[in-house]
């Protein structure tokens, strides 16, 4: 009897020899932490870097949706394509906030449709460009709800301080540099740059033909 017991656990085995072996790894990580930043430092950044910031921000929090139960996602592709993926990181990210908006998918989409539309505006002419540095408001509410999370479950991210020294040089450089060309294009100060008659708008040239 235990002869055959023996010679029929032999065989099973041999069988499943060329079975690939059983992953140890869970497909799900209960340790993986969402990417958590102050909204006042959110918007701050993200205007200073013309919305690069917003970019690094949604890298890290679709990092975060793969560890957690996406492997399949591929995260600097979302980020960089974040208009069209944002829907779909907001869905994620639900799960992990406790936020009526993200649970909400009339206001996910609301909020999808209005960041594609302020992205789109960053190819109007000048000054009306100036319209998609506006990119992170609907985002804000998403923002919102992960550092708001994360005040009261801070085992469940990784908080980003609200002035680092890796900072310093967007908000001294970048923020100064938008404020300038914001001004110069919507001619609040005069232009110092020299352009043919046929550039000139109508007031400037009814003005100059005025004699004054």
């Amino acid at each position: 009897m235990d002869s055959r017991d023996s010679s029929s656990t032999d065989t099973d085995e041999e069988s499943n020899y060329y079975r690939a072996p059983e992953s140890s790894l869970d497909p799900t990580d209960d340790t993986a932490k969402f990417y958590a930043t102050g909204p006042v430092k959110f918007v701050l950044m993200d205007v200073a870097t013309l919305g690069l910031y917003s970019i690094y921000w949604s890298y890290k929090n679709w990092h975060f949706v793969r560890e957690r139960d996406q492997p399949n996602v591929i995260p600097f592709l979302c980020a960089i394509f974040i208009p069209l993926t944002f829907y779909w990181l907001m869905k994620s990210l639900a799960s992990s906030v406790e936020s009526r908006v993200l649970s909400s998918p009339s206001s996910r989409v609301l909020l999808a449709v209005l960041l594609l539309l302020l992205t789109a505006t960053s190819a109007l002419p000048d000054p009306y460009w100036l319209v998609s540095v506006f990119t992170f408001v609907p985002m804000m509410p998403t923002v919102v709800a992960l550092w708001s999370t994360a005040e009261r479950t801070p085992s469940a991210a990784h908080r980003v301080p609200a002035f680092h020294w890796s900072n310093t040089f967007a908000y001294l450089f970048g923020i100064p540099v938008f404020l300038v060309a914001t001004v110069s294009m919507t001619s609040l100060i005069p232009s110092t740059a020299v352009i043919s008659g046929d550039q000139m708008s109508a007031s400037d040239i009814a003005y100059l033909s005025s004699g004054r």
